[in-house]
């Protein structure tokens, strides 16, 4: 069940993740995932980690063009939040910020899907969650 923000903000930690569903399109990119979701039938569509700062609650994503860090507050969608059992260190964080910057496009999404991997630097969202 998707949840208000405002309620469980204190609780997000780093390392949880915050997963959509495509509902609307905004965007181009919500064009390709809105379609990939309807052809796979994909029950998610995007998942991005919970990175705390303080009491700030930031997302490490991978969004076109490139992985970002984005508050959480920001997204204006409803979505989903998966508690993980990761202990918060500053280490992590410090991981996390090494992924910033990756390139990302929407032919990376497609190889994402296809299994095709041309460059360590080129990540989808769920790339960077595994190896989180």
């Amino acid at each position: 069940m998707a949840v208000l923000y405002s309620n469980i903000r204190s609780e997000i930690r780093t390392g949880d993740l915050i997963i959509w569903k495509t509902t609307a399109v905004e965007d181009i990119f919500d064009l390709f995932l809105l379609l990939y979701q309807k052809i796979f039938n994909a029950k998610w569509t995007h998942m991005a980690i919970a990175t705390r700062m303080e009491s700030r609650v930031l997302l490490t994503e991978a969004t076109p063009p490139v992985s970002r860090l984005f508050p959480l507050s920001a997204k204006n969608r409803d979505f989903y939040w998966l508690q993980t059992s990761i202990e918060e260190r500053d280490s992590h964080i410090a991981y996390l910020l090494t992924l910033l910057g990756r390139e990302y496009s929407i032919l990376d999404f497609f190889r994402s899907k296809l299994k095709i991997k041309l460059s360590s630097k080129q990540d989808y969202c769920s790339d960077l969650a595994s190896e989180f």
